[in-house]
């Protein structure tokens, strides 16, 4: 399937559009799908961005009209199958039905303004469904929930901020989104000139279409805290937010990113179309609600002040946003868009490198028993051992695209007792796979080496995997220690060896 993104930027709309949607193409490419973008996009921080992703990108001129807009998005939506992905306000109904006879139609819409749609599906990200009320449409699928927040491969990659390490001056940074058309953040830089705090490093990160940079360069001068620095359009924004404690942020995208990387924030609404997720994130005990831009608490400073001095509260309200949002959104879209038929095979030498890039992934050593990240000479050299020994038996699972999906091995060493071990590559996690590539590749070692047992060893808090395996016809035969971790013991039974 071809997939066709449409999505603006500009210093009035800000980047958020633009930036999900890059994270939205970065999923599809991974999975192998051939992806197009279309945008109205002048900002050369966004454009830098969208060279860097396989894809081709075409941009439209400002001043075409919808005829010859519409003629350039039908000739993009070649050749079928093909879907198309329409993120923001200004993709009204009309320009929906004008686009639906011709692809399955897909709406991002963050805030539930959707009042009127036409589309097969309707993402909605909010963190609070039961906030989300739409018409009902029998022939619209409705995702909705913190399942489709959708992030950048360098947040899913990354490993969470620890500010509960870090000893010295609290390190706040103040970010208001990609463009700040009202320039919010010369109004909090106002009040934290008024508090002085003497405890703080300060960082103020401005967006790549932010026209207010010298202003805010001027107002910074005025607030008094051991170190102030002032950036722009960052290209490692993970690398920045592990150098932070606090954060007070704009009700958008970047909301996401700072509770996917376990940093405590402040939130300011400076548009009406961010007051779903001010409330929803209020509301959870996710964020700290500053109140709109024209309108802020009186109370915001002093619960600032509390946060700067309690290192406890930062941590508390960190992890409840953390394990909130995995990020995952974009890969949850591309499978209700095209379901992965999973396609099982013996590994062979030429897998290494994609194995490697599978094992060596942060999630998947977190859940290993041996955590050390695997040096490549060190693969290499085991998995062609492996691959050669009688004792493990290796199989690919590959989607239609022939991408890999994920890999099982079983190890049976002596006795007729094999034990598994499994990993899904990142494009396909969050997606239910799990239970899936489990079931195929036991099927398929069973009936290779009938009379086996089938056993899996996993980490007791690795709730995402034992969901897997239960799915998958195994049950839990006891508890115990392995390697010194807590860890639970499962057992294929008969019912799953017939799935």
């Amino acid at each position: 399937m071809k997939l066709v993104i449409r999505a603006d930027a500009t210093p009035e709309m800000g980047t958020g559009h633009v930036m999900r949607c890059i994270a939205l193409a970065q999923a599809a490419v991974r999975r192998g799908m051939q992806v197009a973008f279309a945008t109205r996009c002048e900002i050369p921080f966004l454009r830098e961005r969208l060279s860097a992703i396989p894809c081709t990108v075409t941009y439209l001129a400002p001043q075409a009209d919808r005829d010859e807009e519409m003629a350039v998005i039908r000739a993009m939506m070649t050749p079928a199958p093909c879907a198309i992905v329409l993120d923001g306000y200004h993709f009204t109904l009309d320009y929906q039905q004008a686009i639906r006879p011709y692809a399955k139609t897909v709406v991002l819409d963050d805030h539930a303004f959707r009042r009127e749609f036409c589309c097969d599906i309707l993402v909605n990200p909010s963190t609070m469904p039961e906030l989300v009320r739409y018409p009902e449409a029998h022939d619209t699928r409705l995702l909705v929930g913190h399942r489709y927040v959708m992030l950048r491969e360098e947040f899913l990659q990354a490993p969470p901020a620890r500010p509960d390490e870090h000893k010295g001056p609290v390190r706040l940074l103040v970010s208001m989104g990609g463009a700040d058309p009202h320039n919010a953040t010369c109004a909090i830089l106002q009040t934290l000139a008024e508090l002085s705090p003497d405890n703080v490093t300060l960082t103020v990160l401005t967006g790549p279409a932010n026209p207010h940079t010298e202003s805010i360069r001027q107002t910074l001068q005025t607030v008094r805290c051991a170190h102030t620095q002032l950036l722009t359009a960052v290209s490692d924004m993970p690398a920045l937010l592990r150098q932070t404690d606090l954060a007070i942020s704009a009700a958008g995208s970047t909301c996401f990113e700072l509770a996917r990387m376990g940093i405590p924030f402040f939130l300011l609404q400076t548009a009406d179309n961010q007051a779903l997720l001010a409330e929803s994130l209020t509301r959870q005990g996710i964020a700290v609600s500053m109140g709109s831009l024209d309108a802020m608490s009186p109370q915001w400073s002093t619960t600032l002040s509390d946060f700067l001095a309690d290192s406890a509260l930062r941590h508390h309200t960190a992890a409840r946003a953390r394990s909130l949002v995995d990020g995952l959104g974009a890969f949850r879209l591309l499978e209700a868009l095209a379901p992965t038929e999973l396609r099982l095979r013996p590994a062979t030498p030429d897998d290494c490198d994609a194995v490697f890039s599978i094992a060596n992934d942060p999630q998947v050593r977190a859940a290993s028993f041996n955590s050390a990240p695997i040096p490549h000479a060190n693969h290499v050299a085991w998995y062609k051992e492996a691959l050669q020994s009688g004792d493990i038996h290796f199989y690919m699972a590959d989607n239609a695209y022939g991408v890999p999906a994920g890999y099982a091995r079983f190890h049976t060493g002596e006795g007729r007792t094999a034990t598994i071990s499994v990993a899904v590559a990142l494009p396909f996690r969050g997606c239910g796979l799990g239970g899936s590539l489990i079931g195929q590749a036991c099927r398929m070692f069973l009936k290779e080496h009938p009379g086996h047992t089938v056993r899996a060893l996993i980490k007791s808090d690795n709730i995402a995997s034992v969901k897997s395996f239960l799915s998958a016809g195994f049950y839990l035969t006891k508890t115990g220690q392995y390697m010194n971790v807590p860890t639970e013991f499962y057992t294929l039974g008969a019912a799953g060896n017939d799935q």
